[in-house]
C-alpha cells in the first residue's frame, strides 16, 4: 500500500514544484534532464524522478539523489568506456558534494520514497526505477553518508547499486550484503530481512532470492526447549512499567556495534570464541566443524585489504591452535598461499616501496616454501611498486634457495630473470657471477643491462672477464660500449691483447666509431711502448699493405690508431696523424682533425 504521506508530498510537488538552481544540479553539464526541457528527448532509463525539496539540504539532497540514480541506470545504455559515462560520474561527484555541505545525509528508505528529517528528498513510484523500491526490497532501512565520505566510497556505493539495475544478478549477493561486504568507513547501513512482492512470482531473481531465504530458515531451525507443553509458572505481582532514559554516550555504544565499521573486529572475535570452543575438551566442536567460519572470514579480510586485523586473526589461530600443529600449520598456511599474497601485495599503495611489516610478521609465522610462491607472483605481476616489494621479499628467502633460483634462470622470462638477478645481487653478491653466467647467453637487452650493472658491483676476476668479453659482441653498440668501460676499468695483465685481437677481428664488421676511440685510448695508456709501435703500424703499413685501403677493414683500424696515437707524446705522433689526414676520407680526416684539437687543448707533449 502507498504511503499516504508520500502521495502528499508528491501532488504539493506537482502543484509548486521547488527546483534546484541551475549551479546546483548535477545535470547542468551532462546534458540530462533539466528544468524546462522535454524528458522525450531522452531515453525512458534516463527520464530523472521528481524534484522534491523545501529547505537547501533537502534540495541538495534531492539532486544528489537523483544524480546518483540516473548514474546507476546509465550503465543500462552506454559501455563503461563512453564519455557519457564520465559525464554522469562527475554530476554524481558534485551533487553530493554540494549536499554535504549541508551536513550528514541521513536517509530513511521507505517503499518508494527516501526522507530526510522529516522531508520527503526522493519519490519514484515505478518499481522498475525506483532506486528507493530496490534499496527497500533488499531490506535496507536507513543509509548514512558523513561528510568525510571519499570518492572510492561513494564509487563503490554506485556500483553495488547499479547492479541491482542491470537485472542480470540472479547469482548475485543483495544490496545488503554487498553494501556490508564493502566495509565502508563513511557509509553506513541499517537493514533488515528483505521481501519480494506477490506479484514478482514470475521473476527469476523473486523466486532465488525466496529459495535462499528458505534455506537459511531450514538452517537455522531451532528445536522447541522440552518443557514447552508444562504449565506457565507462576508469575510475580504486576507493577507498574517505569521508563528511565537512556544516556546519549550509551545510545551512541550501541550503535556503534552495529555499525558496518565495526565487521572486521567482530568477525575476528567470533573467530577467537570459536576456537576456545574447539579447545574445550568437554565440548564436541571439533576444527572441521569451524574451518569454513575461519575461510570465510580471512577471505573477507582479503578482500577489503584489512591487513591489520588478517595479522592479529593469524597470531590467533596460531596460539589457539598451538597444541595442534598439524592443523595450526595447514590453516595457517591459506593466510600466505599465492592468491592471498597476490591481495596482500597489491593492496599496498604506489609509491610505497617498503614492505609492511604485518606482512613480514605473518609471513613468519607459517613455515612453508614462500619462494615459489613469490616467484611464481613476479611472472604475472606488472605493476611497479608490486614487483618491487616482491622483488625485496624474494631477496629475504633466497639466501637459503639461491641454487634453486639459478637453476630456473635461463627458462624464465626476462623481466623475471631481471628481478630474480637483482634480489640475488642484494642478498648473495658472491653468487652473482654464477647467476649472470647462467643467463649469459640471452639475447634480451635489458637482461644485459641487469648483467652489465650487478657485475659492476661484483669483484673482478676471470669469470666475470669472461661475461664481459661475451657482452663486448652484444648486437646493441650501448651494451658493447658498457662492458668495454668495466673491461678497462679493470686494467687487467691480458687486457692489452684481448683488445688487439678485438679490433682486428671486428674492425672489417659492426665495430663504431665510439668503441674504436674507446679501444685506442684504453691501448695507449695500457702499454704505450707497444701501443706506439702497433697503432703506427695500422696507421702507415709498410711493404705490399702500404697502399690505402688493401687491407679489409683498415679503415677502423686506423680510426683506432689514431684515437690511440693521440695519447701518445712525440713531434712524430703529430706527423703521423697529420699525413693520414691529407689521405684519408672524409669522415676519417674529421677523426684526425678533432683528435689534433684535442690532443693541443689538453697539452699533450710534443717530445
Amino acid at each position: 500500500m502507498d504511503d499516504p504521506r508520500a502521495e502528499a508530498a508528491a501532488r504539493a510537488a506537482q502543484d509548486e514544484p521547488v527546483e534546484a538552481p541551475l549551479s546546483q544540479s548535477p545535470d547542468a553539464e551532462g546534458g540530462s534532464e533539466a528544468a524546462g526541457t522535454d524528458s522525450d528527448e531522452a531515453p525512458p532509463e534516463l527520464v530523472e524522478e521528481i524534484a522534491l525539496g523545501s529547505t537547501p539540504a533537502g534540495i541538495a539532497t534531492n539532486a544528489s539523489l537523483r544524480a546518483l540514480s540516473r548514474a546507476a541506470r546509465s550503465f543500462l545504455l552506454y559501455d563503461p568506456s563512453n564519455d557519457a559515462i564520465r559525464v554522469f560520474l562527475s554530476d554524481y561527484r558534485d551533487a553530493v558534494k554540494l549536499a554535504l555541505q549541508h551536513g550528514t545525509m541521513d536517509l530513511e528508505i521507505r517503499p518508494f520514497e527516501m526522507v530526510q528529517a522529516a522531508e520527503v528528498v526522493y519519490m519514484e513510484r515505478d518499481r522498475e526505477r525506483s532506486l528507493a523500491f530496490r534499496m527497500f526490497r533488499d531490506g535496507v532501512r536507513r543509509l548514512t553518508i558523513t561528510p568525510e565520505v571519499e570518492w572510492d566510497e561513494l564509487l563503490r556505493l554506485l556500483e553495488i547499486l547499479s547492479v541491482r539495475y542491470t537485472g542480470v544478478r540472479q547469482q548475485e549477493d543483495d544490496i545488503v550484503t554487498l553494501l556490508w561486504k564493502a566495509g565502508f568507513s563513511h557509509i553506513e547501513i541499517a537493514a533488515v530481512e528483505g521481501f519480494v512482492p506477490d506479484d514478482d512470482d514470475d521473476d527469476d531473481e523473486a523466486s532465488a532470492v525466496r529459495a535462499a531465504r528458505a534455506n537459511r530458515r531450514a538452517e537455522s531451525h531451532i528445536e522447541a526447549p522440552s518443557d514447552w507443553d508444562l504449565p506457565l509458572p507462576t508469575f510475580g505481582v504486576p507493577v507498574a512499567l517505569t521508563y528511565q532514559p537512556i544516556p546519549a554516550e550509551a545510545l551512541e555504544a550501541l550503535h556503534a556495534e552495529g555499525s558496518s565499521m565495526t565487521i572486521p573486529s567482530n568477525s575476528l572475535s567470533l573467530v577467537s570464541n570459536m576456537l576456545e570452543v574447539v579447545a574445550d575438551p568437554l565440548d564436541p566442536t571439533t576444527i572441521e566443524d569451524i574451518r569454513h567460519l575461519i575461510e570465510e572470514v580471512r577471505d573477507f579480510l582479503l578482500s577489503e585489504g584489512q591487513l591489520n586485523y588478517l595479522v592479529e586473526m593469524s597470531r590467533t589461530v596460531a596460539h589457539k591452535l598451538r597444541d595442534n600443529p598439524t592443523e595450526r600449520e595447514k590453516l595457517l598456511s591459506t593466510f600466505t598461499n599465492e592468491r592471498a599474497l597476490r591481495r596482500i601485495v597489491r593492496s599496498v599503495g604506489k609509491g610505497h616501496s617498503e614492505i609492511p611489516p604485518e606482512l613480514l610478521e605473518m609471513l613468519d609465522l607459517v613455515p612453508t616454501d614462500h619462494l615459489s610462491n613469490l616467484i611464481s607472483l613476479l611472472k604475472d605481476e606488472r605493476a611497479t611498486t608490486t614487483r618491487t616489494i616482491l622483488r625485496k621479499l624474494i631477496s629475504r628467502y633466497i639466501v637459503t634457495r639461491a641454487s634453486f633460483v639459478i637453476l630456473q634462470l635461463e627458462e624464465l622470462e626476462s623481466g623475471v630473470a631481471r628481478d630474480l638477478l637483482a634480489a640475488l645481487a642484494e642478498a648473495l653478491p658472491e653468487r652473482v657471477v654464477e647467476a649472470v653466467e647462467a643467463v649469459a647467453g640471452t639475447a634480451d637487452t635489458e637482461l644485459q643491462y641487469e648483467m652489465l650493472r650487478v657485475l659492476s658491483l661484483t669483484r673482478y676476476g676471470p669469470r666475470v672477464k669472461s661475461v664481459l668479453m661475451g657482452l663486448i659482441h652484444a648486437p646493441i653498440e650501448d651494451i658493447r660500449l658498457k662492458a668495454l668501460e668495466q673491461l678497462i676499468a679493470q686494467k687487467g695483465v691480458d687486457l692489452f691483447r684481448d683488445l688487439i685481437k678485438h679490433v682486428e677481428s671486428r674492425s672489417a664488421g659492426p665495430l663504431q666509431p665510439d668503441e674504436a676511440n674507446l679501444i685506442g685510448r684504453a691501448m695507449a695508456e695500457l702499454n704505450p711502448k707497444a701501443a706506439q709501435r702497433l697503432l703506427s703500424g695500422w696507421i702507415r703499413p709498410k711493404g705490399l699493405l702500404k697502399r690505402f685501403g688493401a687491407v679489409p677493414g683498415q679503415k677502423m683500424l686506423r680510426w683506432t690508431a689514431v684515437s690511440g696515437i693521440g695519447r701518445l707524446p712525440g713531434d712524430k705522433n703529430e706527423k703521423l696523424i697529420r699525413w693520414l689526414a691529407e689521405q684519408a676520407g672524409a669522415d676519417l680526416h674529421k677523426h684526425c682533425m678533432r683528435v689534433l684539437f684535442v690532443r693541443r687543448r689538453e697539452g699533450t707533449l710534443n717530445v
